[in-house]
């Protein structure tokens, strides 16, 4: 079932389109969904349009559910509030009763279970991210929205968060916007790729992979010759560069096109090669065809 419905939402700000006929789903199954972009790209005005912070844009939002939570980058509590009082008070500000065994559960399952009668004011960064995810639980949510919630932490931090991402998108539907790509590559199931408003990509992360990251790779002997070879490629391939390997990217299915191209050419190529990438050169390759 879907959880939401965005429909050809766009928004405008009086210099930039934030928003631009975005459309997709969310499901019970989505699992973790990571939301990427460059910084601009409108992944926090779409996050808010979600949370109907931002409401003035063309379109529409379909809920299939009211219970949506969100955990910000930053987790903002009182300090003179115990981390099991915080749950008190979001359980009350959500308008759910309270019930003391509900939210120990929260705090042990996050691992604050013997902090839970601290105050929060000796919290590290890492223990306040996970009371910002308890809290965020609270509401038992069908979707939860989490932006950038390895950020600031330390190897062993991000671990344990990640793990716990990981299960809590057991029993829901999990929204991570975050720029560290090779975290999303190991939680996520499904991926949104933002750039410059418009929506590049949804849906199955591994099919992304597959689909942007398979590329041939033609290396030539100097720059000289990189440049040749990007002046009669670029009009006609979408490539990208690396001027310090001397060495051209592009798509695999358009290695017919480029050996035709090249078939004059052949004594500026040192070789041609298909390899692999991470979601990470993926995303390199993605937004790059976009730009041009």
């Amino acid at each position: 079932m879907n959880l939401l419905e965005i429909n050809n939402i766009t928004m405008k700000f009086p210099m930039k389109v934030a928003l631009d006929n975005i459309s997709l789903e969310i499901s019970d199954e989505s699992g973790v969904t990571a939301l990427i972009g460059p910084n601009g790209a409108g992944k926090t005005t779409l996050i808010k349009c979600i949370m109907g912070l931002n409401q003035e844009y063309e379109g529409s939002i379909v809920y299939q559910t009211n219970k949506i939570s969100y955990c910000p980058d930053t987790p903002f509590f009182d300090t003179n509030l115990t981390a099991i009082e915080v749950m008190q008070q979001s359980a009350a500000l959500s308008s759910q009763n309270y019930e003391l065994h509900s939210a120990r559960k929260l705090l042990k399952m996050v691992g604050l279970d013997e902090a839970r009668d601290r105050f929060i004011n000796g919290f590290s960064r890492g223990m306040l991210q996970r009371l910002g995810i308890a809290a965020s639980l609270i509401l038992d949510p069908e979707v939860l929205i989490l932006d950038e919630p390895t950020s600031a932490l330390d190897p062993a931090g991000q671990r344990d968060i990640l793990k716990l991402i990981k299960t809590i998108s057991k029993d829901r539907a999990v929204i991570v916007s975050s720029h560290n790509l090779k975290d999303m590559e190991q939680i996520a199931d499904n991926l949104i790729v933002l750039n410059e408003g418009k929506l590049v990509y949804a849906g199955n992360l591994r099919d992304f992979i597959d689909l942007e990251s398979i590329e041939s790779v033609l290396k030539c002997s100097t720059s000289e010759n990189l440049n040749r070879l990007t002046i009669l490629l670029r009009p006609n391939v979408p490539i990208r560069i690396s001027n310090d390997t001397n060495t051209i990217y592009f798509p695999q299915n358009d290695f017919q096109k480029v050996f035709m191209l090249c078939s004059q050419h052949t004594d500026l190529i040192t070789s041609i090669s298909k390899t692999n990438y991470s979601l990470s050169a993926a995303f390199e390759t993605s937004v790059n065809k976009e730009v041009q």
